[in-house]
């Protein structure tokens, strides 16, 4: 029997959560909208960007500015860079993982890009390499030889080829 660990980036791996919804909140405000960091992470926590700006457009009751996606992801990719660690403790839990055998992946709803820099950031890169897999991306073309993570079911995973 093969065993596989897929771990969620946010929270999980990386301390983001408190970092982006500081984001999140201080964005929110330059549209008029006021939201505190924790009424930022009860309203958004596990959405996609895609739903979380469809959200805030619904409160707004107007569409967001075009540049506003771009300037919200630049902003957290800033925040993440200058302050994101990863979880206590989870470094040497992915290490030994990863020393013995065990093959891991990272699943989230965060966006590909978003979750590649929390990794390098934090370190954890090395451990997981193409075993990325996002909400965004196509569940049929993001399959390793070995096993596969659907983005759209995390909880499933399939082993393939000889019995590891």
């Amino acid at each position: 029997m093969t065993i596989a660990v897929i771990f969620d980036c946010d929270g999980v791996l990386v301390d983001s959560e408190r970092l982006v919804t500081q984001v999140e909140s201080e964005h929110i405000k330059r549209l008029g909208l006021e939201l505190s960091p924790e009424e930022a992470r009860v309203s958004f926590l596990g959405l996609t960007v895609t739903d979380t700006a469809a959200r805030i457009q619904q409160r707004l009751g107007k569409s967001l500015p075009p540049e506003w996606l771009h300037d919200w992801g630049m902003w957290t990719a800033l925040m993440l860079t200058r302050s994101l660690r990863a979880v206590p403790g989870v470094s040497a839990v992915v290490e030994g993982l990863h020393r013995n055998g065990v093959p891991i992946s990272v699943a989230s709803q965060s966006p590909l890009p978003r979750v590649q820099l929390s990794l390098a950031v934090t370190g954890l890169t090395q451990y997981f390499g193409e075993q990325v897999f996002t909400a965004t991306m196509d569940a049929v073309n993001t399959c390793s030889p070995k096993y596969c993570v659907s983005p759209v079911t995390a909880s499933e995973s399939c082993t393939r080829g000889s019995g590891d």
